[in-house]
Parts: structure tokens; C-alpha cells; sequence
């Protein structure tokens, strides 16, 4: 028994530290059509981006209602392609939405700390970009995936019209989320 407990020290301690090792070089370069990324964040060696989809015509003047989508995946895995379907429909009614990398323990061996941190930073780069972006920052939302939530996606209001707009049936909506033109309003929480 006492010749165990050191072999199978011996044998895990590799394992754990292949577990924790970093992985290299990392920018996300994941191939979003409509979208124009832009790195929101350098952390040594991986440069982490945020694709931005805007309605035709967009230009900086116009300050326009912005929601961030984050995909799911655990803090494991997963891409900001999660969400293309979601951005492309928005922007096709007046938003700026955007999608954003972010590292994950299968790329970069995170811990999920460092996931938070890196969703905080994205949005934090929105807001002192709004103006280049053409943004309302008081109209912007996060929004994020959430495993195993079923519900359709609340309506969001969209500045083309005054009615509520709801995702077409083609879009897959495996999460809730939400966005607002209204600031003086929390998103309401649906279920």
C-alpha cells in the first residue's frame, strides 16, 4: 500500500501539469460572413476578437441599440459561430450585434475566472468604442448562452419598428436572450 500512493503520485503529476499547460499562440480567426472582427483583447499571446455585424448602411453618427452574444460551451469549448444566425438577423433590423471569442479551457487551458474576465473585457471594449462603433451604450445588452434552457427567445424590441420582433423559426435559439432599446428598463427575465 505504501509503494501505491507514490507510484500513482508519480504517474498523475504529469497529467495534471499537461492538464494546466498553456497551449501556444492563439487569435481567433473564425470565418463569420457579414461580420468585420476586431481584437478586443491581448493576453500575451492570444489575441482574442469580437465580430460585429451592423445593418446596411450603419455609420458611426447614428447611435444604434448593441447586444453581445457569448456562446456556450461550458467553459470548455465552443465559438462565437454560435450566434452568427442571431447577428445577422438583428443587424437585418437595426442593431449592431456582435459576437465574442473568448478563451476556453480546450484552446488555452482556462479556468472559467478567466472566461468571466474576458466577457467583461469585451463588453468594457464596446462601451469606450460606442461612439467608432456608432452605439448606444445605454441601450446595449449582454447576452449569453445558457446549457439546457429550452424556452423560445424573449421579443426584443428593434429600432425599425415599434412592435416586437421575434427570431424567425430558422434561427435556432438553444438559450435565452434578450436586448432593449430602453435603458431605463432592466431586461425582463422570462420562465
Amino acid at each position: 500500500m505504501k509503494k501505491i500512493i507514490p507510484l500513482t503520485a508519480a504517474l498523475l503529476t504529469p497529467l495534471a501539469l499537461l492538464a494546466q499547460e498553456k497551449k501556444g499562440p492563439y487569435e481567433s480567426n473564425f470565418e463569420l460572413p457579414g461580420s468585420r472582427a476586431e481584437v478586443y483583447k491581448t493576453i500575451g499571446d492570444v489575441k482574442l476578437k469580437i465580430y460585429i455585424y451592423e445593418p446596411k448602411g450603419h455609420k458611426a453618427g447614428v447611435k444604434r441599440p448593441a447586444i453581445v452574444f457569448f456562446f456556450g460551451g461550458g467553459w470548455r469549448g465552443g465559438t462565437p459561430k454560435q450566434f452568427l444566425e442571431h447577428c445577422r438577423y438583428l443587424a437585418s433590423k437595426g442593431m449592431v450585434a456582435m459576437t465574442a471569442d473568448y478563451r476556453v479551457s480546450s484552446r488555452q487551458g482556462t479556468k472559467p475566472f478567466h472566461c468571466v474576465r474576458d466577457g467583461k473585457s469585451a463588453v468594457r471594449w464596446v462601451r469606450q468604442n460606442a461612439r467608432r462603433l456608432g452605439i448606444d451604450p445605454g441601450a446595449s445588452r449582454p447576452a449569453a448562452a445558457r446549457p439546457g434552457v429550452t424556452s423560445p427567445p424573449a421579443p426584443a424590441r428593434c429600432p425599425s419598428t415599434t412592435s416586437r420582433a421575434r427570431m424567425p423559426r430558422s434561427v435556432p435559439s438553444p438559450t435565452r436572450w434578450y436586448c432593449s432599446i430602453r435603458s431605463s428598463s432592466p431586461p425582463r427575465q422570462r420562465g
